[in-house]
C-alpha cells in the first residue's frame, strides 16, 4: 500500500511541476483532486460464482480545469469542471479478480451550494485494464466469469458533500459506484461492480476566487433549434459461447428523425435494425428453419432518446421496444448509452452533421455488445 501511495505522490509532484512551469499563463482554472475510498464488490446476477473479498480499495487522481465560457456549452451547461481521472483498484482477492488500473474523462456538476457548502455529481466513462481474467489456460483462472479480457470499458459516478477552504482547498466526502465491462465482446462478461464511501481533497493552486468569472470571449454562436434526418450505421463483434469461442460481425443501421432543442440537447426517435453473423452461423450449423436462416437472424425496434451536447461531444442515451426478434432473442426492450463526437455541425445546407460514436447496448444488467458506428444528419 504505500508503495501505491508512493505513485500516487510522485503523479501529484509531476503535476505541480507542471503548473510552476506554466504558472505565467492561465492556469488559475486548472487544479488536482484525491481520493481515497473503502469499497465493497457486489452480486449483481444469480451467475457471479466468485467469492465477494471483505474489502476493496481505490485510490483516485483527477486533473481538472474549470470552464469559464470560452466556449458557448460553457454557459448553457451551467459551468461544469472537466478533466481526466485515473483510478487504481485493489479489490482485495489479488488471486481471483486481480488489480484495476483506470483512464477516463470526467465531468461534474454542482447540483445545490449554500455558502461554502456544495452537492456535487460526478460521472466519467472510459477505459481500464485488470490485471486478471477468465483464462483456460495456461493460469486455468476459471473461478473468475466476471471479465473475459484485460482491457475493458470503464464508468464511474459520483456523488459528494464540499466543503471550501479558501479558494484554493476543498475538502470532500461521498458515495461512489464503479464498473468494469468489456460490453460482451468477449465471454464471460458479468462485469464487476463496486460501491463505497470516499474522502478526498481538492487543490486549485493558482485560483484567486471561488467565483466562476464568464468569459469575455465566449463564442457567440449556439446550435439552432433544427430538425434532422439521421442514418447511423455501426459494427460491433461477439464472442460466440463460452470463453475462447470464435467472433462473429454485428451489423447495425438506424433512420432516425432528430430535434435539437434548448441549443444544447437533441431528442430522437426512429428504427433500429441489427442482423447478427452468430445467430444465422447457430441456425445453419443446427439445421433450424433451412433455407430462412437470415429472416431469423436478425431484430428490429422502435426507439427513442436524447443526446446531452457538449460542444462537439454528445452523452447519447436510448431506449427502444422489439418489434421483431431474432432466433432465441427474447427480451422486450434494450436501451443504449455511450458517446458522440462531432466532427461536423453545420445548420445548413443538405449534409447537416456527422459523428463518430461508440455505444454499449444492454437489457437491464445484462450487457449485449459494443457498437462503432457513423452518424450522418442531413
Amino acid at each position: 500500500m504505500v508503495k501505491n501511495f508512493r505513485k500516487i505522490g510522485l503523479l501529484i509532484g509531476s503535476f505541480f511541476m507542471l503548473q510552476i512551469a506554466f504558472a505565467q499563463g492561465n492556469w488559475k482554472t486548472y487544479g488536482v483532486e484525491f481520493n481515497a475510498m473503502e469499497a465493497r464488490v457486489f452480486k449483481h446476477t444469480a451467475a457471479f460464482k466468485a467469492p465477494l473479498p471483505a474489502a476493496s480499495q481505490l485510490m483516485e487522481l483527477h486533473l481538472l480545469h474549470k470552464t469559464q465560457g470560452a466556449q458557448a456549452w460553457h454557459a448553457l451547461r451551467h459551468f461544469p469542471q472537466i478533466g481526466i481521472g485515473f483510478t487504481y483498484t485493489n479489490y482485495g482477492l489479488d488471486s481471483v479478480y486481480g488489480r484495476g488500473y483506470s483512464l477516463y474523462p470526467t465531468i461534474q456538476y454542482q447540483l445545490a451550494h449554500k455558502k461554502a457548502w456544495s452537492w456535487t455529481y460526478r460521472m466519467g466513462l472510459g477505459a481500464g485494464y485488470l490485471t486478471k481474467k477468465f483464462e483456460r489456460y495456461n493460469t486455468w483462472d476459471t473461478l473468475n466469469n466476471m471479465i473475459g479480457s484485460g482491457f475493458n470499458i470503464y464508468f464511474m459516478a459520483a456523488t459528494d458533500l464540499r466543503f471550501t477552504l479558501n479558494p484554493q482547498w476543498d475538502i470532500q466526502a461521498g458515495l461512489q459506484f464503479s464498473h468494469f465491462s468489456n460490453a460482451a465482446t468477449l465471454k464471460p462478461n458479468l462485469g464487476i461492480n463496486s460501491y463505497g464511501f470516499h474522502v478526498g481533497v481538492r487543490f486549485f493552486p493558482f485560483a484567486e476566487d471561488k467565483r466562476v468569472a464568464i468569459g469575455k470571449d465566449a463564442a457567440p454562436q449556439v446550435l439552432e433549434n433544427k430538425k434532422v434526418w439521421n442514418l447511423r450505421l455501426a459494427y460491433a463483434i461477439n464472442q460466440s459461447g463460452s470463453g475462447d469461442g470464435p467472433f462473429y460481425g454485428v451489423y447495425h443501421a438506424s433512420f432516425m428523425r432528430s430535434k435539437y432543442y434548448r441549443h444544447k440537447n437533441k431528442v430522437f426517435g426512429g428504427v433500429d435494425f441489427t442482423y447478427h453473423k452468430r445467430i444465422y452461423a447457430f441456425l445453419r450449423n443446427n439445421e433450424i428453419y433451412p433455407g430462412e436462416e437470415r429472416s431469423h437472424s436478425y431484430n428490429a425496434s422502435l426507439f427513442l432518446g436524447n443526446t446531452f451536447l457538449f460542444g462537439r461531444v454528445g452523452i447519447h442515451l436510448q431506449g427502444g421496444v422489439y418489434i421483431k426478434n431474432a432466433y432465441l432473442h427474447d427480451e422486450p426492450w434494450y436501451q443504449k448509452f455511450g458517446f458522440e463526437y462531432y466532427i461536423m455541425q453545420h445548420p445548413k445546407g443538405f449534409f447537416k452533421e456527422l459523428a463518430l460514436s461508440g455505444l454499449i447496448k444492454t437489457h437491464i444488467n445484462k450487457a449485449e455488445l459494443l457498437e462503432w458506428g457513423l452518424n450522418c444528419g442531413f
